[in-house]
């Protein structure tokens, strides 16, 4: 029996890849956000119609975030801004209530890790940054990115969660690509 496996980093930038019978076959990142000043709406659509590609998936894996920072400090202008983290918590679980709709409508498994667990199963830190995932991906066989930067770091994200998915099952992931 064939077991597929699509592990999603959900946000404007979707990371996602895919493994077949623990074969990590492809990954890559898709720009789920209109650039032409559109309706906000096309990014779920977009997010819809990309999950349709997959429909074929035993089970999706997904980071479960629960908090986005509520401010940050800039110190360019020396303000605390909120802005981008409002709209990406709310993008957020737009895009997450999607998810778990396309899943329960194609009856497929959804599996959710919190983020400080995927990173310490994954680099063995669990407040690793986006470098030291993107270069725990590159060891374990990704030819992504590039090295020395967290350049497509949700690619590299959306890899452990496969990764560590199937390592929860005891199950090795080899990488093809």
């Amino acid at each position: 029996m064939v077991h597929r496996v699509l592990g999603v980093d959900l946000g404007r930038t979707l990371g996602w890849a895919y493994a077949e019978n623990a074969v990590l076959r492809y990954s890559g990142e898709v720009a789920l956000a209109p650039n032409d000043g559109g309706y906000a709406d096309k990014k779920f659509i977009a997010f819809w119609n990309f999950l349709n590609d997959f429909n074929n998936v035993d089970e999706v894996v997904y980071e479960d975030v629960r908090a986005h920072p509520r401010r940050t400090f800039n110190p360019r202008t020396q303000k605390w801004e909120s802005g981008q983290n409002i709209m990406a918590a709310h993008a957020y679980g737009g895009y997450k209530a999607i998810l778990l709709l396309w899943c329960g409508r194609n009856d497929i498994k959804a599996l959710a890790i919190k983020p400080t667990e995927l990173k310490k199963q994954f680099t063995g830190k669990g407040n690793a940054k986006k470098l030291m995932m993107c270069e725990e991906a590159r060891k374990r066989g990704w030819q992504g990115g590039v090295a020395g930067t967290d350049k497509n770091d949700n690619e590299a994200d959306a890899r452990a969660l496969v990764h560590v998915a199937l390592e929860n099952r005891k199950i090795d992931v080899i990488v093809e690509q």
